[in-house]
């Protein structure tokens, strides 16, 4: 969500002061954020807590109640009302907050559902929804075109055609038609800042694009920026100078967000730091053979969805291993069938014993219990990888562990360590 700040904060001194000059420096002493980052970080925080968007919308709003540039008039009545109510507003506020969705939703429908209650709080007209979306729905697209590894240029098409498709908006626009033209809607924004993305060759200049434009600079910044996040990255240099203008409040959420995000946009629970903190303290000293067996156990429980993925240190003398739930990897195919290195955030660890030998064995229920919001994600059928992982748990009854690092490759199959016996690579399914 940090494109959607950047945008906010570099359009910032040009909302009311317009200016076409593309070399426009990025950041000065009359740049601040204004309410769309406000409004961001209140619909993040809503997702990391599972709140209310609208009841965290609200609290964040009157914790800053005069922001540079003031909250447009009917939504700040919204904001100091004791009892807000949506007012039927087709505004790209709904827009130009909702870009955090984009990034913690999992699938296309939980995308467009998220969206749409962030919306409708205050934004409750069709076009106000319709402008949330499309904007969540380009980050998402983005977002699998590049854990995918796709070429940029396709990432880009495919925004545009997907969120053309969905939308039914218009992007063939001519720049006279919308330079130095100030429009405060959803409809006369969003197909713009598809538009602006359609020409762009990276973060940076989509955000000189669309500040220059001489529009709505800050939100079609904060707009453009979100999209353009997902699609190029963000330099380091513009990121730091951007943090310096947030209160300790927002970087504080940011360094969360980061936290509980997964590497490359993959879902992850806010419990998640909670989570590996316990499994490991509950897993203290571990052995190889207590976590085959609890992958093993949470198949037998219904949790046929967890996978085990494991290897040796550089050293030969530890185990690592991780956990995590298959929908992790949907689009990381290639983690399971030889990746050096981890592509998400998991449980993960390490061992140097093969049997449990200071201690009884953990109790299993009592992790699950404590990891619950992790292993519920795991929850459902997949017998063909829990017929393929028997042959692990046969191969740990023996002391025999398998190392699936690409090192130790030879084909298409993972090495036991003991017996040398080779074993398939995992099932996979997207």
């Amino acid at each position: 969500m940090l494109g959607a700040i950047i945008g906010d904060i570099v359009g910032s001194r040009f909302e009311f002061n317009s200016t076409n000059d593309y070399n426009f420096e990025l950041f000065t002493d009359k740049c601040g954020f204004t309410d769309d980052t406000i409004c961001t970080c209140a619909i993040a925080d809503a997702l990391l807590k599972g709140k209310d968007f609208g009841e965290s919308l609200h609290e964040w709003c009157r914790l800053y109640p005069h922001p540079k540039g003031s909250y447009g008039g009917r939504f700040a009545q919204w904001v100091y009302s004791d009892n807000p109510k949506p007012y039927g507003s087709f505004g790209n506020g709904s827009a130009m907050r909702v870009s955090p969705v984009g990034w913690l939703c999992r699938f296309r429908e939980d995308i467009l559902k998220s969206a749409e209650d962030t919306a409708t709080c205050t934004h409750n007209h069709p076009e106000g929804i319709k402008g949330a979306q499309t904007v969540a729905l380009a980050i998402y697209v983005a977002n699998t075109g590049r854990r995918c590894n796709k070429p940029t240029a396709d990432i880009v098409k495919n925004v545009i055609k997907e969120c053309v498709e969905f939308s039914g908006y218009n992007i063939d626009i001519h720049m006279k038609d919308v330079e130095n033209r100030f429009d405060e809607t959803c409809q006369g924004t969003v197909p713009v800042a598809l538009w602006i993305i359609n020409q762009c060759n990276g973060f940076e200049d989509a955000i000189r694009r669309a500040v220059s434009l001489g529009a709505d600079a800050d939100t079609l910044g904060a707009i453009v920026g979100s999209i353009a996040e997902a699609i190029w990255g963000i330099p380091e240099e513009i990121k730091v100078s951007a943090l310096s203008y947030l209160d300790d409040r927002m970087k504080d959420l940011l360094h969360k967000w980061r936290r509980s995000k997964l590497i490359k946009g993959t879902i992850l629970k806010s419990e998640m730091d909670m989570d590996y903190i316990k499994f490991n303290e509950l897993f203290e000293e571990c052995s190889a053979y207590e976590i085959v067996m609890f992958v093993h156990y949470l198949h037998q429980r219904g949790y046929e969805q967890m996978r085990l993925y494991a290897g040796m240190s550089p050293s030969g003398m530890s185990w690592r291993w991780a956990i995590y739930p298959k929908v992790f990897i949907q689009t990381h195919f290639d983690f399971e069938h030889g990746s050096d290195g981890t592509p998400f955030q998991c449980i993960y660890g390490s061992t140097g014993e093969d049997y449990p030998r200071r201690r009884d064995m953990v109790n299993f229920d009592d992790v699950i219990k404590e990891i619950k919001p992790y292993v519920n994600l795991a929850k459902g059928k997949d017998p063909e990888y829990v017929e393929w992982f028997q042959t692990i748990v046969d191969h740990a009854e023996k002391r025999d562990f398998p190392i699936a690092y690409c090192e130790y490759f030879e084909g298409d199959s993972w090495k036991f360590l003991m017996s040398k016996e080779r074993l398939k690579y995992p099932p996979y399914h997207s």
